[in-house]
């Protein structure tokens, strides 16, 4: 008989970019909703109108439609400083990070105690370049020019890219205590660090008052499953990639992890269903067939397992 398969280390990805995103949605000129549904938009009449246009495609996270009103607003105004720093944010978002360095070094030229541009820049270090530190030099700069708006969320997931994750968990819990308009935002990243140090029902804790808070987030109830997974709370964690699955029916992972669970409960038939979705949705992930092969193995379909 062939040994369990190890836990892949791709069980326990995230992708939080959104989150970081939302966060930073404050930091925009007012104007349009929280993740707003896009909408047709006036035609912009000058390169203020082409800014402000630019602004709301990014909350619509349209990026590549906000890279390109940007980029008219300078060309009719190359001294409009938002103009620059959110096409900065926005070329992060269609992965031009190295244009993105240029258009945040070109807006705080322009304003050097510009705070917002700083911050904006750390969140292009963060998730452009992964420089984490120098993210944190960014943010506290901001702070130093302007006390009143400190970016405890953004410095989380910066300490978080550099593994400190206890002061990663301060920062989260500061970012919660201040703002509670994002609240589950930042109690899910503090989860996600909990969890990094091993403390499981520390993270389970804060992962239910997301979902108190947000009942379809889907990344709360991905996390809390791994979590109660780590614990070896395997029929809890099966609800809750139930519950993430009908939330997100797209995300070969959650198919991949629920099928780990359901093999250590033996239900080797549910697991090879799991993985076999998994390999639908992403076949290009030889981890899939890894543990499906295994399971077919289990079950004595020796032909599929080797096949796999």
């Amino acid at each position: 008989m062939t040994t369990a398969p190890h836990q892949s280390p791709i069980r326990r990805s995230r992708c939080h970019a959104w989150v970081r995103y939302v966060l930073l949605l404050g930091l925009l000129p007012p104007g349009g909703p929280i993740l707003s549904t896009p909408k047709a938009l006036a035609e912009p009449l000058d390169a203020a109108g082409y800014t402000e246009r630019c602004a709301q495609r990014n909350r619509d996270q349209d990026w590549k439609g906000a890279v390109a009103d940007c980029s008219e607003a300078v060309r009719l105004n190359p001294a409009l400083v938002d103009a620059w720093l959110d096409r900065c944010w926005a070329r992060v978002g269609v992965g031009e990070a190295d244009k993105a360095v240029a258009d945040c070094r070109e807006g705080l030229r322009l304003d050097p105690a510009n705070s917002r541009g700083y911050i904006i820049q750390g969140y292009m270090k963060t998730e452009g370049l992964q420089d984490y530190r120098g993210a944190l030099a960014d943010y506290n700069k901001a702070i130093a020019l302007n006390p009143d708006v400190v970016p405890y969320h953004e410095m989380g997931n910066a300490r978080m890219g550099l593994k400190e994750y206890k002061a990663a968990i301060d920062d989260f819990t500061k970012a919660i205590e201040a703002d509670s308009d994002f609240k589950a935002h930042s109690q899910l990243r503090r989860g996600d660090a909990k969890a990094a140090l091993q403390d499981y029902q520390g993270a389970i804790a804060d992962y239910d008052q997301v979902i108190a808070l947000d009942p379809k987030n889907y990344l709360a109830y991905f996390n809390r499953a791994m979590a109660r997974s780590d614990l070896n709370n395997h029929r809890e964690d099966i609800a809750d990639y139930d519950k993430a699955i009908q939330l997100d029916s797209t995300d070969a992972m959650a198919y991949h992890n629920r099928g780990l669970s359901k093999l250590e409960l033996k239900d080797l038939n549910g697991a090879i269903a799991d993985y076999t979705k998994a390999i639908e949705l992403k076949p290009e992930n030889a981890d899939f067939f890894f543990a499906r092969g295994y399971a077919l193995d289990e079950i004595k379909d020796y032909r599929g397992a080797i096949a796999d």
